[in-house]
């Protein structure tokens, strides 16, 4: 039983670590331990959401999550010491007198232990314990002092996404106005502001590979969803690219692509019920106020099978930012 106890301690404290170091200072996604409970989380409450509008508990979730990690790190590694210690009796002993600690006690002594407060009342009863208490609360106070880190971090670029959205948003509300302003003047600041657009977009996506978490950090104004902005963006490019004789840069057109790509890569979620044919008659009716060709032939039409691949991505995860659930059209 003592062997059973230990052999689960140690799995604990090391699949605790190990979740710690992939979440934090990996950019390949959260570890086993953060994806296994935080996703079907996630997933559950858009399936409330999609039955009924909850756009403020979803914009708590993030938040929420991202502190519930830190706290699951702390119980995991503080249970897994607690094992440990259960499996040898004796291991710890009050201070006064030498009596081995219960159970209870023990857990009183862990988190006191992990967390360097030690009140001395309880004490590691000599090697080996001294030396595996003291890597434990190593352990413990660096996966503590990453965590605020990774916090302060994961606010930044909270607050990055946010802004990126309205950048987007500010030039308008639909593909053919923010493909129509954009055309006004592009040698003099929609070039600029575009390519500026594209380079927000792209940190938008490294920063949601390097911290997970924000995949749950939803805003309540759809003005600040960068999913849906990238969305409206993608939609407005096409429009311009499928302008006759003016179109836009091959180059210019390229980076914002390949911003585009990197954000569905890392954020696309799971496909979703959707009217394609109801998605290109809007897209068609928008080109179609800016006087630009879709019949057979014209450049929109060679270029949507592509851009409908894409979108498809896009649409995707505008669904994980709990957005798709409200028409684009109500938007």
């Amino acid at each position: 039983m003592t062997v059973l106890l230990g052999v689960l301690g140690w799995s604990l404290v090391l699949l605790v670590v190990w979740d710690a170091f992939v979440t934090i200072l990996r950019i390949d996604g959260p570890g086993p331990l953060t994806r296994g409970w935080s996703e079907p989380g996630w997933r559950l409450l858009l399936v409330v959401h999609h039955r009924r509008r909850i756009h403020r508990v979803l914009a708590a979730a993030g938040p929420a999550m991202t502190l519930a990690t830190i706290v699951v790190w702390f119980l995991g590694l503080a249970l897994g010491t607690w094992l440990l210690l259960r499996a040898a009796p004796g291991s710890v002993v009050l201070a006064t007198g030498r009596v081995p600690a219960g159970p209870l006690d023990l857990a009183y002594y862990v988190p006191v232990a992990l967390t360097g407060l030690g009140y001395g009342d309880y004490v590691p009863d000599g090697p080996p314990w001294t030396f595996v208490t003291g890597a434990l609360t190593f352990v413990a106070t660096t996966l503590l002092t990453l965590a605020v880190s990774y916090v302060v971090s994961v606010i930044s670029a909270a607050l990055k996404r946010r802004t990126t959205a309205s950048a987007v948003f500010a030039l308008g509300d639909d593909p053919a106005t923010v493909a129509r302003r954009l055309a006004e003047d592009p040698g003099a600041w929609a070039g600029p502001y575009l390519a500026g657009l594209a380079g927000d977009v792209s940190e938008v996506a490294a920063q949601q590979r390097a911290f997970p978490v924000l995949r749950y950090f939803h805003s309540a104004d759809p003005h600040r969803s960068p999913a849906l902005a990238t969305l409206l963006l993608a939609d407005a490019v096409l429009l311009l690219r499928s302008r006759p004789g003016q179109g836009l840069p091959e180059g210019l057109a390229a980076v914002v692509d390949s911003a585009v790509s990197e954000l569905v890569d890392v954020k696309a979620g799971r496909p979703v019920d959707r009217d394609h044919d109801a998605e290109e008659r809007d897209l068609v009716a928008a080109a179609g106020r800016l006087d630009i060709p879709t019949a057979a032939g014209s450049a929109f039409r060679d270029r949507w099978p592509t851009h409908a691949e894409v979108r498809d991505g896009l649409v995707r995860a505008v669904a994980d930012d709990g957005w798709w659930s409200q028409s684009l059209a109500e938007r």
